[in-house]
């Protein structure tokens, strides 16, 4: 099943935390890539226009879908 986190963009990050939070803003869709203090990394995508927000674990692959209320 194809997911936003599928879209997640590519290049250089628009910005980079100190905490090493890198975020993408393309239009109203906000991508993130971060570090779990168990150090996996996970993509986070939030699309205001659908109302959800997608977080899939880098290392298992696994998506979960959240809804915005």
């Amino acid at each position: 099943m194809m997911t936003k986190s599928d879209d997640f963009p590519t290049g250089d990050p628009s910005y980079t935390s100190p905490e090493g939070i890198k975020c993408w803003f393309r239009g109203l869709t906000t991508y993130q890539e971060f570090p779990a203090p168990d150090g996996r990394r996970f993509k986070r995508v939030q699309a205001p226009r659908e109302k959800k927000i997608y977080v899939t674990d880098l290392q298992t692959g696994l998506t979960t879908i959240d809804e915005e209320e």
